[in-house]
């Protein structure tokens, strides 16, 4: 997590920086084949039942709120990605956010061998 101590250089320059003090209202928008909306927010990883990584809230294509649909899979929204593949296909990448931030840390030395996490991909079908 940044915060107001970290300094950005770039080819040994110092980038000015803002850091918000609060999270994006909005994280993603997907639009499936059939027009609706797909929206992650701030509040789509909170308060989830066991079980729950993630939920989107769907719009209809008329841009009215359709309903809340939650994706149970054994991931984390913290440290995994989970991205759709088509519209019955969810692919999952456990350990994606170490990875990221492990391949940019420190001596460049390559995600797995900074963070010792494996990165793992799961390819899900979506049940219709």
């Amino acid at each position: 997590q940044a915060d107001a101590g970290m300094r950005m250089v770039i080819n040994g320059r110092e980038i000015e920086k803002e850091i918000a003090d609060y999270e994006p209202c909005i994280y993603q928008l997907r639009v499936d084949s059939h027009g609706r909306l797909w929206v992650t927010h701030s509040r789509s990883v909170r308060d989830l039942s066991e079980g729950i990584m993630i939920s989107y809230d769907v719009f209809d294509p008329d841009g009215r709120y359709a309903q809340r649909v939650q994706i149970a899979c054994e991931g984390s929204a913290e440290s995994d990605h989970l991205h759709f593949v088509g519209e019955d296909r969810v692919v999952l990448v456990r350990g994606a956010s170490e990875q990221m931030i492990a391949s940019i840390g420190p001596g460049g030395g390559g995600a797995a061998e900074v963070s010792g996490v494996p990165l793992e991909v799961i390819c899900y079908r979506v049940p219709s």
